[in-house]
């Protein structure tokens, strides 16, 4: 990530060739759910993070060829902490089928559930999905107010459900 302030310029992950804007994630996530109707909303905005992250990863992948699983958390660790959506820690144990661990420290929004959420954890998801070569949802995602931290369990989705 990076910032060009000659040029008025965002630039991140994984290429210098894609250009990013800020935006106010939690307010265009209360529009989207005035607007669509919050399941709608959460749909719209969870297929778009699942994507986003797929794309950025293949990105990286490219650039970085050799890229271990560590460097790939770290640049999507330090891409959260740009953005300003907070500090994350990502947690995938030796047994991929095991459930990912996800902890977010003063994250921009602060609840567990909703459209908001969804566009935090589902760019996440779509990256992972990639590295596992899984389909995993969220679990058990719950906000403490009192620590300021967003957690959650991204698990293997049970195909009976699909």
């Amino acid at each position: 990530m990076g910032f060009d302030e000659s040029k008025g310029e965002i630039r991140g992950m994984g290429s210098l060739e894609r250009r990013f804007g800020l935006v106010d994630v939690v307010g265009l996530c209360h529009h989207l759910d005035m607007l669509l109707g919050e399941k709608v909303a959460e749909f719209v905005v969870a297929s778009y993070g699942r994507q986003s992250g797929k794309e950025d990863l293949a990105r990286l992948r490219e650039n970085t060829p050799n890229i271990t699983l560590k460097e790939l958390i770290a640049a999507f660790t330090m891409s959260d902490i740009f953005g300003g959506y907070g500090v994350t820690n990502v947690r995938i144990r030796e047994d991929q089928d095991a459930p990912v661990e996800f902890e977010m420290r003063n994250p921009i929004v602060q609840a567990s559930t909703g459209t908001a959420v969804k566009f935090i954890l589902s760019y996440w998801i779509g990256a992972i999905n990639d590295v596992l070569g899984k389909t995993l949802d969220i679990a058990r995602a719950t906000y403490d107010p009192n620590e300021n931290v967003l957690r959650c369990q991204l698990a293997i989705r049970n195909s009976a459900r699909v």
